[in-house]
């Protein structure tokens, strides 16, 4: 499994893969809380399987997303 972003940065050819980053109090600010969406425009059946998201810090944190892709 490799991986599909980092922070804001995409490591994927997918031009349709990106990473929309929000900020929860408006601004970056240290400990402040942020959001990863990733996004997948024009999803087919060749984006269906398991996502990984994990956040790496004092206590390590995944999460499978499994994303099935119904009738394109």
């Amino acid at each position: 499994m490799s991986p599909l972003t980092l922070g804001p940065v995409t490591f994927t050819p997918d031009k349709n893969v990106d990473v929309h980053i929000e900020e929860m109090n408006g601004r970056r600010t240290e400990g402040g809380e942020t959001r990863y969406n990733l996004v997948i425009k024009h999803v087919s059946r060749k984006h269906a399987g398991v996502y990984m998201c994990q956040i790496v810090s004092t206590n390590n944190f995944t999460n499978n997303i499994t994303l099935n892709v119904l009738g394109t």
